[in-house]
């Protein structure tokens, strides 16, 4: 895509994925690619990285085998805030882009456990709890939206392009 091609791009639960060399290059192309804003998602720090390991386990206790995202997110290693802070600033400096950064905790830990827990149950009732009736506690779990936080969100707004053409 070229330069400044889209005006918002989003980026969720993708970065943990990546392997530590090649995240700073990703937030380097979201910015080369955005025009007014870059949006990121990703579980971050010690707290949710010990999660993902306690649930990895438990998934290889309940269901016999294991699963590909945690087996990614615990060899990759969750990164920290401020190393993400530090790449969304070096980013935008690069690409001349002036921005301005709010970051924000998202999912309660304990509440991310109880809710993987539930849709790693076998059991079909637990299973339709889970992944279908607890959708209408969405309003009642942002109430609960308080540290620690498993993920953060970085919301970016660029303020001005400076075109450097």
């Amino acid at each position: 895509f070229g330069d400044s091609s889209f005006d918002i791009v989003l980026s969720v639960d993708m970065l943990e994925h990546l392997n530590k060399d090649i995240r700073e290059k990703a937030i380097s192309e979201m910015f080369r690619v955005a025009r007014k804003a870059v949006y990121i998602g990703v579980p971050s720090g010690d707290e949710a990285a010990n999660q993902d390991k306690f649930l990895h386990n438990h998934y290889k206790d309940k269901i016999g085998k294991e699963y590909r995202f945690f087996e990614e997110q615990i060899t990759e290693g969750l990164p920290q805030i401020k190393e993400i802070y530090n790449m969304i600033v070096e980013s935008s400096k690069y690409y001349k882009k002036r921005v301005k950064i709010e970051v924000v905790g998202n999912e309660n830990i304990t509440l991310h456990r109880i809710m993987m827990k539930g849709w790693m149950a076998k059991n079909l009732l637990v299973d339709i709890f889970f992944r279908k009736i607890l959708l209408f506690a969405i309003p009642l779990f942002r109430l609960m939206n308080n540290p620690p936080y498993y993920r953060q969100l970085f919301f970016v707004e660029i303020k001005k392009y400076e075109n450097s053409n």
